[in-house]
């Protein structure tokens, strides 16, 4: 009591700015103060949120959970797994985690942030999730820096979880262009409009592909993203192949993960230029805006007209965007829904992968693949974990669930089912057998903690397999995965 006396005297004491008003305590007595407690500068426990709540409710599930354990009932705290990066399959994730939490028995935690590849990237290597997801590869560099030791880096495996086409989308109003046909372009033409220049809808290149259309003397609203972004690594790089021979001069940027700054420039070796400056949009007068992110690409692209950007697929249909139909390897124009999942296999058929898991994915290439329907502009979105799980304890067990998950082609009960089957649901084309083939392999390496006890799973009924603690089954869900399979 006299060190609590003391302190109060001490805090009274504090002197604060001249014309300030100090936050004073009011109801912690219990009696409704309504003088006082309506007051803006008054803390009160009679005033709550949802976060006071949520926080409340936990200590009270941990409370009991630690009181269970303690009287020896078979029980456990929640088991955590955290995981970030690229913001195409965010989605995906999203569904595959909380129909896996539906499954098991006891209580999981899982949770994935989609904040882009390289963000994804720098968060792995530096320790700071349990897995990562990217589009681009995890780089031998990479591994060094996560291992610190230049003879002996980390060992990372990295596992396709799903196909991807990425496209060019635009906003020039329909009554501008032939229903039919839509907007046609070339590698170059798109390339010299990316480059800025060619920066108006009537310029003489773009009429002569698109001859029934009426192509107005509009400027062109040139869309990119910021650093980091996947997309923007696989889209320039289709723009550097694909012009390098037949049209040097059109797309003389490069190719990586960005093009924004001096930066970016010294930094990636591949890059050689910048995007154009942001350049205020005008009505009819074109412009340059940077976006941030695919839901700000989506947005601007539906909201500005005369606009043109890129972004993945599923993320352009989803939002009822309209998609540039491209011109392929074999001369073909096409868009990426008259391409479908046969034509992204086509690229990745015709791609070299490494042999294991632990191998260098940086020379896979799915851009600009021979096939007469063959997407040109395709893409893996890649899970990457350490193969040395052990210090992670019981994490380990669910990385290791979690990555079995996504490459189950099971076809389970409801809404339950393998990861894989979710990927259309998303716009996203599933692996193909010698994908899953290379992934299962190297999932039987990962090396998890002696302590732990892996967990197992149920397709079919199994009345010894299921009831158990340690199964994941097809058979179990909650209101909340039923209600995701109705979606």
């Amino acid at each position: 009591a006299g060190m609590k006396t003391k302190n109060m005297a001490a805090i009274a004491s504090i002197q604060t700015a001249p014309g300030t008003t100090v936050f004073q305590l009011s109801e912690f007595d219990g009696n409704v103060d309504i003088t006082n407690g309506p007051e803006e500068t008054s803390f009160s426990p009679k005033r709550t949120s949802h976060e006071l709540r949520m926080l409340d409710a936990h200590d009270k599930q941990l409370d009991a959970i630690s009181s269970m354990l303690k009287s020896g009932h078979d029980m456990s705290i929640p088991l955590e797994m955290h995981g970030s990066g690229t913001t195409n399959p965010v989605k995906l994730m999203w569904k595959m985690m909380a129909t896996l939490k539906g499954m098991a028995v006891r209580p999981l935690h899982l949770s994935y942030r989609g904040i882009g590849s390289s963000s994804g990237i720098a968060e792995f290597v530096a320790g700071n999730s349990h897995f990562g997801c990217a589009e681009i590869p995890i780089s031998e560099d990479n591994k060094v820096a996560i291992s610190g030791d230049a003879n002996n880096p980390a060992v990372v495996l990295q596992f396709p979880l799903v196909l991807g086409a990425m496209s060019a989308f635009h906003s020039v109003p329909a009554e501008y262009l032939n229903s039919a046909d839509g907007l046609h372009l070339t590698p170059c033409v798109m390339a010299k409009i990316f480059s800025r220049q060619i920066t108006h809808w009537n310029d003489p290149e773009i009429v002569d592909l698109n001859p029934t259309a009426s192509l107005p003397n509009k400027g062109i609203v040139m869309l990119h993203r910021k650093k980091g972004s996947s997309t923007t690594n696989f889209f320039t790089k289709y723009l550097h192949e694909t012009t390098e021979n037949e049209c040097p001069t059109a797309w003389t940027l490069g190719y990586g993960e960005a093009l924004t700054s001096d930066a970016d420039v010294a930094k990636y070796s591949t890059v050689t230029g910048q995007w154009a400056a942001d350049q205020a949009v005008t009505e009819g007068g074109g412009g340059v805006v940077t976006c941030e992110g695919s839901g700000q690409m989506s947005s601007n692209l539906a909201s500005i007209p005369f606009a043109i950007g890129y972004i993945d697929s599923g993320h352009g249909h989803a939002d009822g965007l309209s998609e540039v139909k491209l011109r392929n390897k074999d001369m073909n124009y096409l868009d990426s829904r008259q391409a479908g999942d046969d034509g992204v296999k086509a690229a990745a058929a015709a791609a070299t992968f490494p042999p294991t898991s632990a191998g260098d994915f940086s020379g896979v290439n799915m851009l600009n693949r021979p096939g007469p329907n063959t997407w040109p502009i395709v893409a893996a979105s890649y899970l990457f974990v350490k193969q040395d799980l052990r210090s992670l304890g019981e994490t380990g067990v669910a990385v290791k669930a979690f990555l079995e998950y996504a490459m189950s082609t099971e076809k389970g009960y409801s809404s339950s089912k393998g990861g894989q089957n979710f990927a259309g649901d998303f716009s996203f084309t599933s692996l193909p057998d010698s994908l899953l083939t290379l992934n299962n392999a190297g999932i039987a390496t990962l090396q998890l903690s002696e302590d732990s006890q892996p967990f197992q799973w149920e397709w079919s009924t199994d009345t010894t397999v299921g009831p158990q603690r340690n199964t994941l089954s097809c058979k179990r869900a909650n209101y909340e995965t039923f209600a995701l399979g109705q979606t």
